[in-house]
């Protein structure tokens, strides 16, 4: 089994290599988007099997809160392209731009002694 875990990750690397590769390649030329999905595809398929190793480990372990204490760090970077970052990036961006105006609105308010 361990010998499948090898495999994948240099799979891995290599879609890194590739993905960088076209990140500078769309610098200078545009890279057709039948590229860009197919390798995004094939991310997909590796990332599925780095959850197959995780989940079939996890469920092998005899002391599962151990196995994911120590493991904790696979599990983050598993739930990362779960998460939807770019929604909680702009309510981050919200929010602060909330504290700004109701800051901004405060002062307004205490200058013109409405407060």
């Amino acid at each position: 089994m361990r010998h499948w875990k090898y495999a994948l990750d240099g799979l891995f690397l290599f879609m890194l290599f590739v993905a960088l590769s076209l990140f500078a390649m769309n610098f200078f030329i545009p890279v057709p988007d039948e590229i860009t999905h197919t390798a995004e595809r094939v991310d997909f398929f590796i990332l599925g099997g780095y959850y197959a190793f995780f989940f079939y480990d996890l469920h092998k372990a005899g002391n599962k809160l151990k196995y994911f204490k120590k493991h904790w760090i696979m599990a983050v970077l598993l739930l990362l392209p779960v998460l939807p970052i770019a929604r909680l990036v702009r309510f981050a961006f919200a929010e602060r731009a909330l504290a700004i105006g109701t800051n901004m609105f405060w002062h307004v308010f205490e200058e013109m002694e409405l407060l």
